[in-house]
């Protein structure tokens, strides 16, 4: 039965591959790779993305080589808090004075902080009266915690199908 399956197997694939060889009363071929894809969209859509690549990265790299040129390294300021804590930035505060960049420090823009009118106040269930500051999620983060928990439940549910059927089969 096995060598059956494989004769009809190997006589599809000969003659679907056939096909691609013999040719028409024309001198074309029966078929062509053309015919499963536009090959002229492909090679725009390859060329597209590679203009946009080449693009962004000469952009890139202007802005970089405009930074350099200017020659103007941003001011850093350092200052000591109450905590004897050392702090680094970029806008002055009192009490700060400018800092000496080391010529080998690599400075890297921080993210911007949340501003803390933008946090919920959330008064917590129980006895407990004191209200509690939680940052705002955007859904992008709602979305990847739901799908983490997605994954961990099929994962657990995995986990549970097949101690059950390690169970059965011992």
């Amino acid at each position: 039965m096995k060598q059956f399956l494989y004769l009809i197997i190997c006589i599809v694939i000969l003659s679907l591959g056939s096909l691609f060889v013999l040719k028409k009363p024309n001198g074309q071929p029966w078929l062509n790779l053309s015919d499963f894809y536009n090959h002229q969209s492909v090679t725009q859509k390859v060329t597209n993305f590679k203009d946009t690549v080449v693009n962004k990265t000469n952009s890139l790299l202007n802005q970089e080589s405009n930074l350099l040129n200017s020659g103007e390294d941003p001011t850093i300021y350092k200052w000591q808090d109450e905590q004897g804590i050392w702090h680094y930035s970029d806008k002055k505060v009192e009490n700060a004075k400018a800092w000496e960049k080391p010529e080998n420090l690599t400075i890297i823009p921080a993210i911007q902080p949340i501003d803390k009118n933008e946090y919920k106040r959330v008064k917590p269930s129980g006895n407990n009266e004191n209200e509690t500051l939680v940052p705002p999620q955007s859904n992008k983060i709602k979305d990847l915690i739901n799908n983490a928990n997605n994954v961990q439940n099929i994962m657990d549910n995995r986990t549970k199908n097949i101690d059950e059927q390690l169970k059965q089969i011992q």
